[in-house]
């Protein structure tokens, strides 16, 4: 018996559905394939059964003789019985045995989603079977997924005869792989971008995140740390409402150092010392008010956040004169520029160079007799003028006779005063209108005296009127 030919005694009459057998091609028609499997029956193959695409004809294609594998689809009994013979299953499995053998473990595919379960999604990869665990899922699944496709990679491709398995699938392995590869990608410009800049450069950024102590500053594709102390130059009293998400702001590099960047935006710009220098110089007449009295010094406030002290010795030009105590905190006052050092941030003020000294052009002496005007009038004496020199002559200095000052002074009135006591040095002067007034009368006395008429040939001195009135006495 030929290697073609059957035992018809060992085989049941007909084959069973499903099995997979291998015939010889006895005839050849465009749309029909004739097998021979050693059947009673013969078995019939159509093109769209044959191989997907389906062929447009066998003739050409196939020869009588072939052998051909194939499965038994169905078999029609009856008189003219037929297997009608199907190649797809095989064609599915010769592809699906060369997918488990060539596919790639690292390479993202797209799984078609089919089914939602409660363990999971039922889908499609490359055409077959496959499953996508709920717990290997990272994206959410919506109610309408006909059109839905998820990244997936391949984790295990079960045996072709284990038919109750699918292809197992990820979608986390992927999400991991990409956020992975991401990071990896942001430490690449991160680094390129760190290593363009260097302390006490001055760039641009953006406002990423805030904190309790401190914002992130974007800058390019890595970020600094701006402290909430680097703000500003004066006290910010709720820094976390500074800055805003988002906001660009200028910085400067404080340091560079350990992958860190610390930044400054106070830094950045001119110091308010320096602005302050800019605008004005050493000479110049200036307000500000009183910020704070210390023993032998006051500061004041010239500009926000700028300071300059104002040193007891540069109040006035009066060595007596009381005025630290006039000076109030709060107060607005006028001072004069005598230093100004922006890099140390010194400023040093006068109040008494806006002023002359009223001493400079003093050029009498003392014992001089001198005319001043009557300022005020007071129960303790009258203040006068001389020249620019104030000064206050006590009642002590006023003629006896004068009894009600109001009265007998009038202010702006010009009166003759000699200079008693005068030290320039501490602006002391003592001026005495008794003085003058007691010389006029002794003068007045001693003409008097000079002139009268003896008529007990005399002279008129003290004891010679003593004597007289003696006289005149005894002859009464």
């Amino acid at each position: 018996m030929s290697e073609n030919e059957y035992n018809y005694q060992d085989l049941p009459l007909f084959p069973k559905t499903g099995d997979k057998y291998k015939g010889i091609v006895t005839r050849v028609e465009s749309d029909t394939l004739t097998i021979d499997f050693g059947f009673p029956i013969e078995g019939k193959i159509h093109p769209e059964y044959y191989s997907s695409p389906k062929v447009s004809t066998f003739e050409g294609l196939i020869k009588v003789g072939d052998e051909i594998e194939f499965i038994v689809s169905s078999v029609l009994d009856g008189d003219g019985a037929i297997a009608l013979l199907s190649r797809l299953p095989l064609q599915k499995e010769e592809k699906y045995n060369e997918f488990k053998l060539t596919y790639d473990p690292n390479k993202v595919y797209k799984f078609k989603v089919v089914e939602k379960l409660k363990t999971g999604v039922r889908g499609k990869v490359e055409g077959y079977d496959a499953f996508l665990p709920l717990s290997l899922l990272s994206v959410k699944i919506p109610d309408d997924f006909k059109k839905l496709l998820i990244d997936v990679i391949i984790l295990e491709v079960p045996d072709p005869l284990d038919r109750k398995k699918s292809v197992l699938v990820s979608n986390s392995h992927v999400v991991k792989r990409e956020n992975h590869a991401k990071y990896e990608e942001k430490q690449v410009l991160k680094k390129i971008s760190y290593d363009k800049l260097n302390a006490s450069d001055i760039v641009e950024g953006t406002v990423g995140d805030v904190t309790d102590y401190c914002y992130f500053i974007n800058i390019e594709n890595t970020r600094g740390i701006l402290r909430f102390s680097n703000l500003d130059y004066s006290r910010v009293n709720n820094p976390k409402e500074f800055l805003h998400i988002g906001d660009t702001v200028t910085v400067k590099i404080l340091s560079k150092e350990k992958d860190k960047l610390e930044l400054s935006i106070k830094d950045a710009k001119p110091t308010p010392y320096e602005e302050y220098a800019s605008l004005h110089n050493v000479g110049e007449t200036v307000k500000g008010k009183i910020y704070k009295k210390l023993p032998s010094l006051t500061l004041v406030e010239l500009a926000k956040g700028v300071i300059g002290g104002l040193h007891i010795s540069e109040l006035t030009w009066n060595p007596n004169d009381n005025s630290e105590g006039y000076l109030k905190v709060g107060n607005e006052i006028e001072v004069k520029i005598i230093k100004l050092d922006a890099d140390s941030q010194r400023i040093s003020l006068s109040k008494k160079q806006i002023e002359s000294n009223p001493w400079d052009d003093f050029s009498y002496r003392q014992f001089d007799v001198v005319k001043c005007t009557i300022t005020s009038i007071t129960n303790e004496g009258i203040g006068v003028s001389l020249g620019k020199v104030d000064t206050v002559i006590a009642r002590r200095d006023l003629p006896l006779s004068v009894k009600n000052l109001e009265s007998h002074y009038v202010v702006g009135e010009v009166v003759e005063a000699q200079i008693v006591e005068l030290n320039v040095k501490n602006w002391h002067i003592r001026l005495s209108v008794r003085k003058i007034v007691e010389q006029n009368e002794r003068v007045e006395y001693e003409k008097y005296l000079g002139t009268q008429d003896d008529n007990d040939s005399f002279k008129q001195t003290v004891g010679g009127l003593l004597k007289k009135e003696v006289r005149d006495k005894e002859k009464k």
